[in-house]
């Protein structure tokens, strides 16, 4: 049997028993403990740097939004084909994929940053809050010599920004929505399971992620209703106006007949009594025109306001927030984690090159 095992080992002279298994991991242990001075080299310098860290990282404030966008399908039955006869209705289906897109949007976000908001006291912008509460001169523009490293807005007409602030707008509206090398600290997503849409944001200020986020909000919700019923407003518009003149050219024309009719005490030559019938001619045309354009009116209203979508929030952001801060307790175990793999991987990797350059 002994003679069997001898012979299998010269065959196999790479392969390792479990005993000399053992003895190999007892070994590096023994190494690692002859050599613990150099784990601690290792471990000191990055526990300290990642302790820190955690305590120089300023804390975080995330916010979160969540809210439902109902709009009609478009199932109006005889009325819808109706509509569509004036170019009305039609079908409205839900787009959240649309509504993400728009919420991620230059516009949007141009709408948002824009408005003055009281923080911490002082009512500025909420682009100037950003720069200022997130530290973006220190965080983005550190080495810009283009005048960013101390730049404020002034003015919120994008028409006639300069082009260092159209620089710092383009560079904002990245920090915000993310890049394609990172990701900003604003995102808005929708799940198809519960069909609603969440936004979320994220900043060093409770106030700031507040007001930003329901500012956004706010103008994704006009900026989208405004864009959905568009056309149709428009449409209802023409032939409301259309309505109106003809109901308003009515009424001068059946109180000319009746200031006629008044003025003479029914006592008329052979022109008045034209000039009667025609007048009254008109009043009936008119009537029944503005009888049809009224309608129509009525059914563009109709289709206008079905159309519109609904949006509703389910649930605001309010202080206080959640906020997030790096523990300086477990960034103290990440580092000694970190510092004691990497000087045990030295120490051993040293050993096995010792060993093979002294075979």
């Amino acid at each position: 049997m002994e003679e069997n095992q001898s012979m299998s080992n010269i065959n196999n002279p790479d392969e390792i028993t479990l005993k000399e298994l053992i003895l190999k991991l007892k070994d590096y242990a023994l190494e690692l403990a002859k050599n613990w001075y150099i784990i601690l080299l290792f471990i000191l310098p990055i526990a300290g740097y990642m302790v820190y860290k955690a305590k120089t990282t300023d804390t975080i404030f995330p916010a979160k939004l969540t809210f439902m966008l109902s709009q009609d399908d478009g199932g109006l039955g005889k009325i819808g084909g109706l509509l569509g006869s004036f170019g009305l209705g039609g079908s409205g289906k839900n787009n959240y994929e649309k509504m993400v897109e728009i919420a991620k949007s230059r516009q949007i976000i141009y709408n948002s940053i824009f408005n003055n908001v009281e923080i911490n006291g002082k009512t500025d912008y909420l682009a100037n809050h950003l720069i200022n509460l997130e530290k973006l001169h220190d965080k983005l523009w550190e080495k810009d010599t283009s005048g960013l490293k101390s730049f404020y807005f002034t003015n919120s007409d994008i028409q006639k920004f300069s082009k260092l602030e159209s620089k710092a707008f383009i560079h904002l509206h990245k920090y915000l929505t993310g890049s394609g090398e990172k990701a900003g600290i604003y995102n808005c997503s929708f799940s198809k399971t519960s069909e609603s849409l969440t936004m979320s944001i994220s900043t060093v200020s409770e106030p700031l992620s507040i007001e930003l986020l329901k500012t956004i909000f706010y103008n994704l919700s006009d900026f989208y209703v405004e864009t959905s019923i568009g056309r149709d407003r428009f449409t209802y518009d023409i032939i409301k106006r259309k309505s109106d003149s003809i109901y308003n050219l009515l009424n001068a024309k059946d109180y000319a007949a009746s200031k006629i009719q008044d003025a003479k005490r029914n006592l008329f030559e052979e022109s008045e009594k034209n000039s009667t019938k025609k007048l009254n001619r008109d009043v009936n045309m008119l009537g029944v025109i503005y009888g049809e354009t009224a309608k129509n009116a009525e059914l563009a209203d109709f289709s206008l306001k079905s159309k519109t979508p609904l949006i509703r929030e389910l649930d605001l952001p309010m202080a206080p927030l959640d906020a997030k801060s790096e523990s300086a307790f477990m960034a103290l175990i990440k580092g000694c984690l970190i510092g004691g793999i990497l000087a045990s991987f030295f120490i051993i990797l040293r050993k096995i090159i010792r060993e093979a350059m002294a075979a």
